[in-house]
């Protein structure tokens, strides 16, 4: 039953609030106390799991097999030798992973999680930025590698997999003694053959198991986690550089640029909206030699440099694009040759400096020269460096150093060996 107000209350109760003076006060003047998620650019569900199995996550059970013969996946609380002698009773909440493909003559095993209450995830702002990592302890001795593989799948059920190599563990090594990260860049999946996934609407991740394997997983979220496995380089992207081409390079243009550094060879890079510009350095006690010329200029001592220029194709491709530049610098006589177009590149300016053994070539290269237009920063763009010696007599290419394929050949028709580039735009 309502509790009714009688009419001459009411009536004084509005009386008194129309004749008090009221203070003014902003909507906003009081400080927020709800808290900015954390995130990487937009993207907000970063914890897939955080030691509690729940709803959002499923694992496979055969019904003509048992289900502890091939996968056996509880939660349980880890509690360490530390822990026990320290008396420490606190344990965080993990998973253990046990499974064994051949025991039960198992077919495929996997588990799935579909975090974030199973919402569409758009993950396609973030490939070149984020990694999954797994918190892992081995249940007994130590491991190499894993015999699993992750994949990401969209509401068209469409997959995009990555295997879990020795690469992705940290230190090489999971232990039983601490925990180990286990760490997938999300630009290390195999992105070349999940054309059709849609990334902008991604439903789980899901872990399959191969051969046999005991573990505890701790945690996994995504991290923050710049491109892949492959080297990177940020070159500043300018309107306008200058630099005046003398070898010297100590214009203040050039205290910009970060150094790569391979072998004894140290590259620094520059962009603005006409030139691209590289600083290469290293010691030598013989004189440069390169008597070859045009497409052969890499039998002899040279500066040979790959890249491409549509940052939207796969970087992991196996061949190269009509869009992809591999360019040859002699260094005796600064001649420049481009492998794609087969002809010679005019109009670049190279100078040296040399100081005892110790030698600095500065050198521009004209996008018009090579009928390109200027870069977009904050994407990501792949490319190569290397430097070829000659033999002592000056008759051939000895050795060659590469800065992010140093034990692969073939980065000349292979952008697969390439590392990252992007162009991080500077006032």
């Amino acid at each position: 039953m309502k509790a009714k107000l009688p009419i001459p209350f009411l009536f004084f109760t509005l009386f008194l609030v129309s004749c008090s003076t009221m203070k003014q006060q902003a909507l906003f003047d009081a400080p927020a106390d709800q808290e900015i998620p954390e995130g990487i650019e937009n993207f907000y569900a970063l914890n897939i799991f955080d030691g509690k199995m729940n709803g959002e996550h499923w694992f496979s059970k055969p019904p003509e097999i048992s289900t502890k013969k091939c996968l056996d996946i509880t939660n349980t609380y880890f509690i360490s030798p530390e822990l026990i002698a320290s008396n420490d009773v606190e344990a965080k909440p993990s998973m253990r992973w046990k499974w064994d493909k051949k025991a039960g003559d198992c077919s495929w095993m996997g588990m799935g999680f579909g975090w974030d209450g199973w919402a569409g995830k758009d993950m396609s702002q973030i490939i070149d930025k984020a990694a999954i990592q797994f918190k892992v302890r081995s249940a007994k001795g130590s491991l190499k590698s894993l015999p699993l593989a992750a994949c990401f799948e969209d509401y068209a059920d469409n997959q995009v997999w990555i295997g879990f190599h020795p690469q992705v563990i940290e230190n090489g090594i999971i232990t039983d003694d601490q925990w180990s990260n286990v760490t997938l860049p999300l630009a290390e999946f195999e992105w070349e053959n999940a054309q059709d996934i849609d990334m902008t609407n991604i439903k789980q991740m899901i872990v399959q198991f191969e051969a046999a394997g005991d573990i505890y997983v701790d945690e996994i979220k995504v991290i923050p986690f710049k491109g892949g496995f492959t080297k990177r380089i940020e070159v500043p992207l300018a309107e306008r550089f200058t630099i005046n081409l003398d070898g010297i390079a100590n214009e203040k243009s050039w205290g910009h640029a970060k150094e790569v550094e391979f072998s004894s060879f140290k590259v620094k890079s520059l962009a603005d909206s006409d030139n691209l510009y590289f600083l290469l350095s290293f010691t030598s006690k013989t004189s440069m030699k390169n008597k070859n010329k045009d497409g052969s200029v890499w039998n002899g001592d040279a500066f040979e440099i790959a890249f491409s220029t549509n940052y939207e194709l796969s970087r992991k491709r196996s061949f190269m694009q009509t869009t992809d530049r591999h360019i040859g610098i002699n260094l005796e006589d600064y001649s420049v040759w481009d492998w794609r177009e087969q002809k010679a590149v005019k109009n670049v300016t190279v100078s040296q400096q040399k100081n005892e053994d110790n030698y600095q070539f500065e050198i521009k290269i004209p996008l018009k020269s090579l009928e390109l237009e200027s870069f977009k920063s904050d994407v990501n763009y792949n490319i190569e460096f290397a430097v070829n010696q000659s033999s002592d007599d000056g008759s051939k290419r000895e050795i060659q150093y590469r800065w992010n394929s140093p034990s692969k050949e073939g980065f000349h028709v292979k952008p697969s060996l390439w590392g990252d580039l992007t162009f991080i735009k500077i006032k």
